[in-house]
């Protein structure tokens, strides 16, 4: 009995709502599409640090001009710039792809209240 109850009471709820809002609520999650602007930009953002870390390794590695045998050294300096400026802009553009991905979002879910 209570179960029949129930169900009146949320058909009573969603039909004021329908006439409210004027539209149709899905009973499903919202079934969000994939952005895939938001994964590209997340895809350059990851490789972007990792060929960051390579390069500053690659950089830091130089050769001392002034020896006649042509040491290599390992530079901290330049690696730890090259590390810092990479981390600095890849995290810029992965909460650039975070932004995208949560507007995408909050569109898909207004649209669906609007259908």
């Amino acid at each position: 009995m209570e179960k029949n109850t129930q169900k009146s009471k949320e058909q009573l709820q969603e039909e004021a709502r329908i006439q409210f809002y004027g539209a149709v609520r899905n009973k499903n999650s919202y079934p969000l599409t994939d952005n895939s602007i938001a994964q590209a930009i997340k895809i350059i953002a990851i490789s972007e640090i990792v060929l960051g870390i390579i390069l500053g390794i690659i950089f830091a590695n130089q050769e001392d001009a002034t020896s006649l045998r042509h040491e290599t050294s390992f530079r901290w300096s330049i690696a730890i710039i090259w590390w810092i400026a990479t981390f600095i802009f890849g995290f810029l553009i992965l909460g650039f792809s975070e932004i995208i991905r949560l507007l995408h979002e909050i569109n898909e879910k207004n649209n669906l209240i609007k259908k």
